[in-house]
């Protein structure tokens, strides 16, 4: 087995950029130590606001077991075999048997508590996340050694698979595993192909025990087109537990995925879950008890007068600069808006927490740059910056779209942020 090797140039790894998403360092002459004399764009400190939100997550809570379950799901949560014990609540119905005891959804009425929520939708999220390629384990375990065509059309198969280095990463330690497409029995366009994609959740097993009793999860970390593209070829692996981490070149392995799901999808949101029952918890009173009544963010209670004036022409801009947003709502023609379309703005600006919804073409992404623009104009000194999210998933246009226009009009304002997550068509307040 071969280490990961130091280039002439010192780095070590440096020829593994596109690995793992690093640029170069730069270094002087022939020295292997970095150019101390480049410039740094701001003086390091430390944000003592982050590490106290870090710090959180040593907090003893009290929840249910949801709350220390891994990050990675375990060989036995792989192995085990499902029983038909999905438990309801009075008059709850299995739409689908799931195999385990996991808390449904409930579409009306609120939950208990935060831990019931939260529980509720962690492991409902983590089911969703794994249980595709534990069915895909159980078939393959059932028949270990047909082709992969023979299996259900969304299983990977890979074998045999040997480990032939560790790679040093920023990441941490990176396992290069090179495998064979004997069982897959045809040519893979990897620069189209979605399998094996970072982030992706595999299962090894001995080839020898083809998971009888041996499963050890891991996720690719890296997988360049220039790797996949040789004979054999390879892919890096993090392994998911220290002491699953294997070294043994010689030993033969089958490796499965599954392609009709994507872990990294769902990964850091089920951490997220786990942390919030750490921290406050915004919006719970709506999200957890069912509040229906939604009151006014406190900036809006505290100073209710907001500057309208991109709304309108500059002829009537003087007008609407000083607005009781509360009170005097301007009618609908005035802000060359329709009347849902008014109505909508009102919420969003009005209200902790709007949901805007409606079908194609009835301007949901126009009143949300309509907002963007309102709140740039409204910014403070201090107040906290906007974030503006958009599932792409869910419309690739819409977002380049709304992200387009949030772009133009936010354009040299550092205080205005757009990113990936949910839809830009739910807003809460922050300040």
């Amino acid at each position: 087995m071969r280490l990961a090797h130091r280039s002439t140039d010192g780095e070590v790894n440096q020829h593994l950029t596109e690995r793992f998403g690093r640029a170069p360092v730069a270094f002087s002459g022939n020295s292997s130590v970095p150019n101390d004399s480049m410039p740094t764009s701001v003086l390091s400190r430390i944000n003592n606001d982050v590490r106290k939100y870090f710090e959180l997550a040593k907090k003893p809570v009290t929840a249910g077991a949801w709350i220390e379950k891994p990050e990675i799901p375990s060989s036995s949560e792989m192995l085990r075999r499902d029983t038909p014990d999905f438990t309801f609540t009075s008059s709850d119905q299995a739409l689908v048997d799931i195999g385990e005891k996991i808390r449904p959804y409930k579409p009306e009425g609120g939950y208990e508590s935060n831990d019931d929520y939260l529980g509720t939708k962690y492991e409902l999220l983590r089911e969703d996340a794994i249980r595709p390629l534990r069915d895909a384990v159980a078939e393959v375990r059932k028949s270990p050694y047909k082709d992969e065509a023979e299996y259900d059309n969304s299983i990977g198969i890979y074998d045999p698979v040997y480990i032939t280095s560790l790679v040093f990463s920023n990441r941490g330690l990176a396992t290069r595993v090179a495998f064979s497409l004997s069982r897959v029995k045809k040519h893979i366009r990897w620069e189209q192909s979605k399998r094996l994609i970072t982030g992706s959740l595999v299962a090894l097993s001995p080839a020898d025990d083809a998971f009888q009793t041996t499963c050890i999860l891991a996720t690719v970390a890296a997988r360049p087109v220039s790797a996949l593209q040789q004979n054999p070829p390879e892919i890096d692996l993090f392994f998911a537990r220290p002491e699953e981490q294997e070294i043994d070149p010689m030993k033969k392995w089958m490796m499965v995925e599954c392609r009709a799901s994507f872990f990294e999808a769902s990964r850091h949101t089920l951490l997220a879950l786990q942390h919030l029952m750490r921290e406050p918890f915004p919006l719970s009173e709506h999200l957890v008890n069912a509040k229906q009544e939604v009151e006014p963010p406190a900036y809006i209670k505290h100073n209710p007068y907001v500057n309208l004036s991109s709304l309108v022409t500059i002829q009537d801009s003087a007008n609407f600069e000083n607005i009781n947003v509360l009170e005097d709502w301007p009618a609908p023609s005035l802000l060359s808006l329709d009347n849902s379309q008014s109505e909508a703005l009102k919420r969003m600006l009005t209200r902790r927490l709007a949901i805007v919804q409606g079908p194609p073409g009835t301007g949901k992404t126009h009143v949300s740059v309509v907002m963007v623009k309102v709140q740039r104009d409204n910014l403070r000194r201090d107040d906290s910056p906007i974030i503006v999210s958009n599932d792409q998933s869910i419309c690739p246009f819409c977002l380049t779209c709304f992200l387009d226009h949030c772009t133009d009009e936010s354009r040299g304002r550092p205080d205005i942020a757009a990113h990936q997550g949910v839809r830009a068509e739910l807003y809460s307040s922050w300040r």
